[in-house]
């Protein structure tokens, strides 16, 4: 199974290990002084929380759901398990153009009904922008740093993704101390998702990349303390396998325009990334696994290393929307996908 530990050897694998069950609810010595609870621990504790307002639909049915504003105007949704027993903290950003209710879309779309059922799940939601009176875009801008200041992958606008994330991941870790919490960043979000691992200290069991290109200039951890598993499709149409330029889409010009004299458009290969993983985390081998892909055939590689376990999952076609223009549709690729998460997840 992920065992999260430096300065040990890692394996990595889905099966045999027990679920995790502890309280949710962060509480105070009443002889202390008041200590003003985060939006999540008030969730936790009194189901209503001064920052976040009930929001109705039918995704997701064991869940209540929430949509909460932070105070540095970032946004995001909270979906908490209704009886009240949560094993495990997943947190999702989004790919660039999209948001919290298509990513919750998704993951509805695409698992069953009893799936993350004991899983707080947030959804972090970018902040959306004008540059130099081009349409506005969502992007994650968090993935690498430029020049001190500036810590965006694509664009740069002042925002501070990684601090917004970082900060998020805190407020559950301390509302759910005992609860892993994994984070799954979505094509842009996965750029996100590399910054964060090999740029903080953050408390977090497993990084999911999935589709998506490591953008990171800079890298101020000499390894990833946590697990990581890299998700990638060899016909993917914007994030080349093989390494080339993105296919950015709708979002050309406006790149373009702010990526001048740069080349953050440029995907190394897969290969590649993974292969600077392995040599960070001092990966030794490749170990047997024991997953088998039933519905899209991926190919799964896991490695031993010193330091965070490593993975791989590949399949050889679905393109990067995982083989569907909308995602809100149920494909076999993204069952596949999701599918894997959550047994790493569970540990089944």
């Amino acid at each position: 199974m992920f065992v999260q530990a430096a300065m040990k050897i890692c394996h990595l694998s889905i099966l045999g290990a027990g679920l995790i069950f502890a309280s949710g609810c962060h509480t105070n010595d009443e002889t202390e002084e008041p200590v003003q609870l985060s939006s999540i621990e008030q969730l936790l504790s009194n189901g209503s929380a001064d920052a976040c307002a009930l929001y109705d639909t039918t995704q997701f049915p064991n869940h209540q759901k929430y949509i909460c504003v932070a105070d540095n105007g970032y946004s995001y949704q909270v979906d908490i398990p209704a009886h009240g027993e949560i094993e495990t903290v997943v947190m999702i950003l989004h790919s660039s153009k999209s948001d919290p209710y298509e990513t919750r879309g998704m993951l509805a779309a695409n698992t069953d009904s009893t799936d993350f059922h004991s899983a707080l799940i947030i959804y972090p939601h970018a902040k959306s922008y004008g540059f130099g009176g081009l349409v506005s875009a969502t992007l994650w801008n968090g993935s690498g740093e430029r020049e001190a200041g500036d810590n965006g992958c694509c664009v740069n606008n002042g925002l501070s993704d990684r601090e917004f994330i970082s900060g998020l991941v805190r407020e559950a870790k301390i509302a759910l101390p005992q609860q892993p919490l994994h984070l799954v960043g979505l094509s842009n979000g996965g750029m996100l998702a590399f910054d964060l691992a090999y740029n903080t200290q953050l408390d977090v069991e497993t990084y999911f990349v999935v589709v998506g290109s490591d953008q990171t200039r800079t890298r101020n951890n000499v390894f990833v303390a946590s697990n990581m598993v890299l998700m990638a499709i060899k016909d993917d149409e914007v994030i080349p396998y093989y390494g080339g330029m993105m296919d950015l889409g709708s979002n050309t010009e406006l790149l373009a325009h702010i990526n001048a004299d740069n080349d953050y458009v440029w995907a190394p290969p897969f290969t590649e990334t993974v292969e600077s993983l392995l040599i960070m985390n001092k990966c030794a081998r490749e170990l047997p696994n024991s997953y088998t892909s039933a519905l899209a055939q991926a190919v799964v590689t896991e490695y031993q290393c010193e330091y965070g376990a490593v993975a791989t999952f590949e399949m050889e076609s679905g393109g990067h929307r995982l083989g569907s223009g909308s995602l809100l549709d149920r494909t076999a690729q993204r069952r596949d996908v999701i599918g894997y998460i959550g047994k790493v997840i569970y540990q089944h």
